[in-house]
């Protein structure tokens, strides 16, 4: 009697493990099925496997019922193999819904946040909005005017008076009145702001002023060059900075490299254009600028000035925060990145000619620095296609499993890209049936520097990079016989 009461307790345990079972194995096959990135083979093999084991574990579960010393070691190896499915599909399901949550947050993107400040100086006394009512207030006469007057309206309302600001031609001016006391406030937008960093005469603006207010919108994007299907060859265009700061504002770009991808062949090529590279820009009516300038005006008109230079159609764009990149290279185990060039980032690391293996921060000092080169950003760009590379190779390898969810997690507030979650789920599914590694390649445009005036800063002479069209030229036909398949 001993023995069967001991026995009964088991046979219900082993059940209700078995039920568990069951109900993981029918919210993992769903959850499989929607997530929709496995090709036919091995999502019937994955069912096959899961499904086999859930028969298997009932068959050992109900045909020890009745049966005493038999019975139970059959209940005993089901209730293990049922254990280990628990856990197979409790991980499983995991992944899959860790991967869903990232592709709703970096994909289908197209919007941008846009930022607009109220500044006053660092040694003002006022502390809020409401501490500016009287205060002499400063705006862009021209530029950006319709989010000036949006911010103008809410200063109104919270200081419960009628602002008259005075007007002023470009942002310079603008800057120089505020620290001369014309003015005691001013209102500008964030993306603005980053021109200072180009003029050594208002490098005191980043420390000398601080933000009362700050009004975020978001803009619409001209995506009207997007395809509604992926096609098996297009331009990506990738566009980020490679300092701290956030991935989703409008701003310039550091970063300007377009991916051409043939998924027939397997290869990409990188292309890589300078910051400052001289040309128009897609809103300037003819007037030349500064390339990195273009992001000031929006990501899609990044992409509709590369499209002038090279002549060519970009379909979709990929926003990148190389500062992101270290948690991101530091939960794939480093990556290694080939250096064409030696040389050291103190304190970080020296690198070597040849293959270096980086972690996140050795990665991000590598794609940042051009102070140590002859070719100065010509260098950094090539360095930076580096890094894109090794972190493609590193994703498209085994390594990305042994910490696949903080690889996931650590992609949000990284990336950002107008393909839809489905193009990615795609570009997954092929790479699971071809798991071939793909061809990278890269290039990149040379010019000559010079000192210019720009669209965005006119009346003031800059750096900047004439195009030598011969390179330009040159990139045209790879970017050619890359999408044509050759």
């Amino acid at each position: 009697m001993k023995s069967e009461k001991t026995r009964t307790p088991i046979k219900f345990i082993s059940l209700i493990i078995w039920g568990i079972q069951l109900v993981l194995t029918v919210l993992l096959s769903i959850s499989i099925v929607k997530v929709g990135v496995l090709p036919t083979m091995l999502l019937a093999a994955v069912f096959a496997v899961v499904w086999i084991m859930a028969a298997v574990t009932g068959v050992l579960t109900l045909a020890g019922w009745k049966k005493k010393k038999k019975g139970l070691i059959r209940r005993v190896i089901a209730c293990i193999l049922a254990v280990i499915m628990i856990i197979t599909s409790v991980i499983g399901y995991r992944y899959i819904i860790t991967t869903n949550k990232t592709l709703e947050n970096i994909s289908g993107i197209t919007v941008e946040k846009e930022s607009v400040s109220v500044y006053v100086l660092k040694d003002d006394l006022a502390e809020s909005i409401q501490d500016t009512a009287g205060y002499r207030y400063g705006i862009l006469g021209e530029t950006d005017r319709e989010n000036t007057e949006k911010v103008l309206e809410e200063v109104n309302k919270e200081t419960k008076t009628e602002v008259q600001p005075s007007e002023y031609t470009d942002q310079f001016i603008l800057a120089d009145a505020l620290k001369n006391g014309e003015v005691q406030a001013i209102i500008l937008n964030d993306a603005y702001v980053s021109l200072y960093e180009d003029e050594e005469d208002y490098s005191w603006f980043a420390e000398g002023t601080k933000v009362l207010k700050t009004t975020v919108s978001e803009q619409q994007l001209d995506l009207s060059g997007a395809n509604e299907e992926l096609p098996e060859s297009f331009i990506m265009y990738i566009s980020g900075i490679d300092t701290y700061g956030g991935v989703t504002e409008r701003s310039r770009s550091d970063v300007n490299i377009m991916a051409v991808i043939n998924r027939n062949t397997h290869k990409i090529l990188l292309v890589s254009t300078p910051r400052d590279y001289y040309v128009p820009l897609s809103i300037s009516g003819g007037a030349k600028d500064k390339l990195t300038h273009a992001g000031i005006y929006g990501v899609d008109v990044s992409m509709e000035t590369l499209e002038m230079l090279y002549g060519v159609d970009i379909s979709y764009f990929f926003r990148l925060n190389f500062s992101g990149f270290i948690d991101m290279i530091d939960a794939l185990g480093g990556i290694d990145v080939y250096s064409e060039k030696e040389f050291t980032v103190d304190p970080i690391a020296t690198y070597h000619v040849g293959y270096n293996h980086l972690d996140g921060l050795e990665a991000l000092a590598f794609a940042r620095e051009r102070y140590s080169f002859s070719e100065g950003d010509f260098q950094r760009g090539r360095n930076q296609m580096a890094v894109i590379q090794a972190v493609v190779e590193k994703c498209t390898s085994k390594a990305m499993l042994n910490n696949y969810t903080q690889v996931m997690e650590s992609m949000e507030g990284c990336f950002q890209t107008s393909l839809t979650d489905a193009d990615i789920k795609e570009l997954v599914k092929e790479q699971l049936e071809n798991p071939s590694g793909w061809e990278i390649t890269s290039i990149d445009v040379t010019g000559t520097g010079s000192r210019q005036t720009t669209y965005s800063m006119p009346g003031r002479s800059v750096s900047v990079v004439i195009p030598d069209m011969d390179s330009v030229e040159a990139a045209k036909t790879e970017i050619q016989k890359v999408l044509n398949g050759e």
